[in-house]
């Protein structure tokens, strides 16, 4: 038996197998059961040559046990004349023994008499494509985007399940960070191993999943919902251990194709959070009509996003001033941002960052903040040459590979004094895994950037952090210090906190310093800063450079 092509057509064949990274091309002739298949195919999994017969058999071996009889049995009715079509999503074992996703389309190919001559199609690994989350290989945020987008620009109806935990951090907090990514990839495995078929799973930000599905109707999300509950508290095992986690989860169900996907997303995201928050974890369902339940954040959203598109446009930066606990003296800055914009007027940041902080827009967000920061802050030293300047940065910004390149990038034109630069790391950091997150912090120090840790003491595995992390500095939050005067367990804490720390050799920064009684009591323990109203509200950089505070020491 042999394989029946042109020249000419293995020519194209070679050229587009060349040219197509992470994808992989096959042509099976249908009479003789031999196929083709693109050389970087046999070299990243490990099969026996580009030309092979019975390569549907062969490729079945490579692909997870779970997922054979999906994709036989689409194969088999390719075959048998019974579809056109093959398209289908399944794990398959690479050469180095490792599963990842791979999205497997193909088409029949008829002769001039209509008779099936040859099956021709492309597998996508998906562990190869940037929209792809490392940890659970599953499709992320961006890659949901693109897919409900898609999916409007089509004319489809479709549900979105958004899943989340309560108390996840207690899993973290109990058997660490890498217990803790086991038990998220299980999860996934088994939200993907109940769907089978009938839709598409994404890793969201921090510990949420979503589905995205046109086979299911809100009946069959909610069956499929308590199914994953079920799993999740009774069935899940974690290296031997069995643990329970309570699933959240808020469904979408879309009608209308004039919704954007953005606006989806923060519907869902907005379901999921009442499950949470106020129906402790049952399933909140937004119907189509109901999108705008949720109006003015949703519209809110949009606006904030068009802003960002727009360069940025509505939003600007405060800054509040770090001084020195006993001197008093201008030893650094905070920068805050802000959005005004009509007719929403001035926006608390309380409210909008933490729904912006959640989007996918963020990232150029804060790579607009990181930039007027430097820029101003050279400002800043030119009359305050030792001064530092501290600008937050979160997990939309810390879990891109572009990340690195771009603050760099920013260093490099702006011609800021990396030395100079402070990154406080908010709560939504601690949500990425600890060695990648170590990681980050080591390359951004050996460029001369300080690390600190924002409102240290809330939220979760603070301690963890300082074992595990090499920071050099820690912002206590206010939460701690309001009450201080009086709490004897507030007292405590933040004497054991500043005990540590100077062991640690890592700076302390205390946060919420409002009064001078404060001020001054707060000078029973040590630290290098303080930050509060008692020194200046945060200001817009003309203000902030005519604060007594900053002009007195000029020269």
């Amino acid at each position: 038996m042999g394989f029946r092509t042109s020249e000419y057509f293995d020519k194209i064949f070679e050229a587009l197998s060349a040219t197509a990274k992470g994808r992989y091309f096959y042509l099976c002739d249908m009479w003789t059961d031999m196929s083709r298949w693109s050389k970087n195919a046999v070299d990243d999994f490990g099969m026996p040559g580009e030309y092979m017969e019975n390569a549907g058999v062969i490729w079945e071996t490579h692909i997870h046990p779970e997922d054979r009889r999906r994709y036989r049995e689409d194969i088999d009715a390719v075959f048998a004349g019974r579809k056109k079509n093959h398209d289908v999503e399944y794990r398959a074992k690479d050469r180095n023994g490792n599963y990842i996703f791979c999205s497997c389309s193909g088409v029949v190919i008829d002769d001039e008499a209509g008779n099936p001559t040859f099956f021709a199609g492309t597998i996508t690994s998906q562990g190869v494509i940037n929209n792809i989350d490392p940890m659970t290989q599953l499709y992320n945020l961006y890659e949901f985007l693109h897919a409900v987008k898609g999916l409007r620009e089509r004319g489809k109806k479709y549900c979105v399940l958004m899943v989340g935990f309560k108390h996840f951090s207690d899993v973290n907090d109990l058997y660490g960070y890498t217990f803790g990514n086991e038990a998220m990839k299980l999860f996934a495995s088994s939200m993907y191993e109940l769907l089978k078929d009938q839709g598409k799973i994404f890793r969201m930000d921090g510990t949420r999943f979503a589905v995205l599905t046109t086979q299911l109707n809100i009946d069959d999300i909610r069956d499929y919902y308590l199914r994953l509950q079920e799993q999740a508290k009774n069935r899940l095992m974690v290296q031997g251990t069995h643990v329970s986690l309570a699933v959240c989860g808020g469904a979408v169900v879309v009608e209308d194709y004039m919704i954007n996907e953005h606006v989806i997303h923060a519907s869902a995201r907005y379901a999921l959070s009442v499950s949470k928050n106020e129906r402790h974890g049952e399933l909140c369902v937004v119907e189509n009509n109901e999108v705008d339940k949720n109006k003015h954040t949703v519209e809110l959203i949009h606006a904030l996003r068009n802003s960002i598109i727009e360069r940025c446009s509505g939003f600007y930066l405060c800054y509040q001033p770090i001084v020195s606990p006993k001197e008093g003296k201008l030893i650094g800055v905070e920068a805050l941002l802000r959005w005004k914009k009509e007719p929403y007027g001035e926006v608390p940041p309380g409210l909008f960052i933490p729904w912006i902080e959640k989007d996918s827009s963020f990232f150029d967000l804060g790579n607009w903040i990181l930039k007027q920061a430097m820029t101003d802050g050279k400002e800043f030293l030119r009359e305050h040459p030792d001064m530092m300047i501290n600008v937050n940065v979160s997990y939309a910004q810390l879990e891109r590979s572009e990340f690195r390149n771009m603050l760099v990038g920013l260093l490099v034109s702006t011609g800021f004094p990396p030395e100079h630069l402070c990154l406080e790391l908010t709560e939504s950091c601690r949500l990425l895994d600890m060695m990648f997150l170590k990681n980050e912090i080591i390359f951004l120090k050996s460029y001369g950037i300080c690390i600190a840790l924002d409102d240290f003491g809330t939220g979760f595995s603070s301690l963890n952090l300082l074992r595990e992390l090499p920071i050099d500095c820690i912002k206590i939050d206010r939460g701690f210090v309001s009450e201080i005067e009086h709490n004897q367990t507030d007292q405590s804490i933040v004497k054991a906190i500043m005990t540590c720390a100077k062991e640690l050799n890592i700076d302390v920064c205390v946060e919420g310093i409002e009064t001078e009684r404060l001020k001054n009591y707060m000078l029973n323990y040590p630290s290098k800063a303080y930050q509060g109203y008692y020194y200046s509200r945060p200001l817009p950089k003309e203000d902030f450079m005519e604060l007594e505070l900053y002009r007195k020491d000029e020269k």
